[in-house]
């Protein structure tokens, strides 16, 4: 669980600092244009393998995508991946913890009534690491059937995060980091569904119409507010 938690919190320190470029991934992402879509709009695949488990995402159209070996990142800015010094748009990673760290630890996560839950109260148990700022109480709800947790943070350096974590199956979870500038908190929860419109692992499909659910506004730490405005 150590090396699980250490993955959320890399993802989220990448995303909030943007101090390098990931690193050269390992495995390439595919790209197929939908079939009977304009070019212009077309949205993209992105497919990797992640604990031994395929996954497919669906790609905003003209978003910038790339996959490594234990994640599959997208951005709406190409130099959201570059060294730029801050964060520019919406960034994306998705990501599993692994199978044997989870079987190690299947009493306290997955034998529990709601693994997603359990999983992220415990990244926000690290309070101190959360990309060095503030986070919310995660808050259980349901993703197609799927026992599914999210919370939200903030830094001190004008990033917000959304944290979507979803019970695939008995041993499956999948992560999703969901990263902007604090201006953009907005339209991050207007345009989570879109976002996150297409993702399958295996033969598991989760629609993001179905995050029309959530709190139709997302409250922030406050702590962060205070850089971006009201």
């Amino acid at each position: 669980m150590k090396q699980t938690i250490q993955l959320v919190l890399i993802c989220l320190a990448f995303l909030s600092a943007c101090q390098s470029a990931p690193a050269i991934p390992t495995e390439p992402v595919t790209i197929d244009t939908q079939p009977d879509a304009l070019p212009v709009a077309a949205p993209t695949i992105a497919r990797t393998t992640l604990n031994n488990q395929s996954v497919t995402v669906s790609i905003p159209p003209g978003w910038n995508a790339l996959a490594t070996d234990n994640a599959i990142l997208y951005t709406e800015m190409h130099h959201s991946f570059a060294a730029v010094g801050h964060l520019e748009g919406i960034s994306v990673s998705i990501f599993a913890p692994s199978s044997d760290e989870l079987a190690r630890h299947g009493e306290l996560v997955m034998q529990a009534s709601n693994p997603a839950h359990t999983l992220l109260s415990l990244v926000v148990n690290e309070g101190h690491h959360v990309a060095s700022g503030h986070a919310t109480v995660p808050t259980a709800f349901q993703w197609q059937g799927h026992e599914a947790a999210y919370y939200t943070a903030s830094s001190g350096a004008g990033v917000i995060t959304v944290l979507l974590a979803v019970s695939i199956s008995q041993d499956t979870l999948l992560v999703m980091n969901v990263s902007a500038p604090a201006t953009e908190r907005q339209r991050v929860r207007q345009q989570l569904p879109a976002i996150l419109s297409s993702i399958t692992i295996e033969e598991h499909t989760l629609k993001g119409e179905h995050l029309n659910a959530l709190p139709a506004v997302l409250r922030f730490p406050a702590e962060d507010l205070n850089v971006a405005g009201n």
